[in-house]
């Protein structure tokens, strides 16, 4: 059972580097960009199957928390863009698929997967777990700093005069501080190393486009 578990766990990262990689090339390609960039939901989506997929125990308890996530931070950019309240004025474009309410729903996934990965490293950061809930809503935010100049200029969202504000980093600190701590007094421990590499694998996919 580990070696079938191990190889799973390979195959899967395997995979992600695949696709990361096709999606990095194909958006800085001219010729393939507006091919690719549309598919960008079908990306986050399967990235979040793939955790899905490899869940470990307590297999029950990390998929609830998954979709308790998935809400909490879809709801959040639902009061964002329908109300101003979080995170400032901005509004979904074209390439993050179907919306509900002006919000797409891979943007739930998104959060989901960023917070589970985000709660991985903090895991490896720190023993605390006041620390830990701190570090892993801060690298969160770091995320989103490198992320934010990338989906402005592939169409993924749009800021109100074309400026992020400081409260937008704000806004993201405390979701991500809610998240991080329902994770860390709900599952504890961090999940499996497919969910660290494929945090590094987004992290990487956004600061190489902000590169070029």
């Amino acid at each position: 059972m580990k070696f079938q578990k191990i190889n799973r766990e390979q195959i899967v990262i395997i995979i992600l580097i695949i696709l990361y990689c096709v999606g990095l090339f194909g958006i800085l390609s001219p010729t393939w960009k507006d091919v690719i960039l549309p598919l960008s939901s079908i990306n986050l989506t399967l990235s979040f199957v793939a955790i899905i997929f490899t869940i470990e125990a307590p297999r029950g308890r990390i998929i609830k928390f998954l979709f308790l996530a998935f809400l909490i931070g879809w709801l959040s950019e639902w009061v964002g863009v329908n109300t101003g309240y979080l995170f400032g004025v901005y509004h979904y474009d074209v390439n993050l698929g179907i919306k509900i309410s002006g919000v797409p729903l891979v943007i739930g996934l998104n959060w989901a997967t960023l917070t589970v990965g985000a709660s991985y490293w903090a895991t490896r950061l720190s023993k605390q777990r006041f620390l830990r809930i701190f570090i892993g809503a801060l690298i969160m935010v770091l995320f989103d700093v490198i992320m934010e100049p990338v989906a402005i200029r592939n169409e993924y969202w749009t800021w109100d005069n074309h400026y992020i504000p400081i409260y937008n980093y704000v806004s993201w600190l405390f979701v991500s501080l809610l998240l991080q701590a329902i994770y860390f007094y709900w599952i504890k421990e961090s999940m499996n190393k497919v969910v660290g590499v494929l945090f590094i694998l987004m992290s990487l996919f956004f600061i190489i486009l902000n590169l070029f």
